[in-house]
């Protein structure tokens, strides 16, 4: 496993879980966060990623999140960030970016 995939770890987990395919509901992830955060470790470490993804373009690539998820309807790494980024904002809206 190298750096990328340590840093991308939980995403990767959660993303799956929450946003795979046929069970995609970003309902479930934004209540999960909302509950979860912040006294869930994994809650917090899910944020902090999320949050290094949409600071860091090219962190987790369109590629990356078709494989996690087989949804290939990001095909551009600007159209990737903007989901991240509609993905914080529903899950953390106190401390939305734009």
């Amino acid at each position: 496993m190298n750096l990328t995939d340590n840093r991308t770890k939980m995403l990767q987990e959660i993303f799956a879980l929450y946003l795979l395919a046929e069970a995609y509901d970003l309902r479930d992830l934004v209540v999960w966060c909302k509950s979860h955060y912040p006294s869930l470790d994994i809650c917090r470490e899910f944020r902090g990623q999320l949050l290094d993804a949409i600071q860091h373009p090219g962190l987790v690539t369109p590629q990356d999140y078709e494989r996690w998820t087989l949804d290939d309807g990001y095909t551009s790494q600007e159209l990737l960030q903007a989901h991240f980024r509609k993905i914080w904002n529903m899950c953390f809206p106190e401390e939305a970016v734009g």
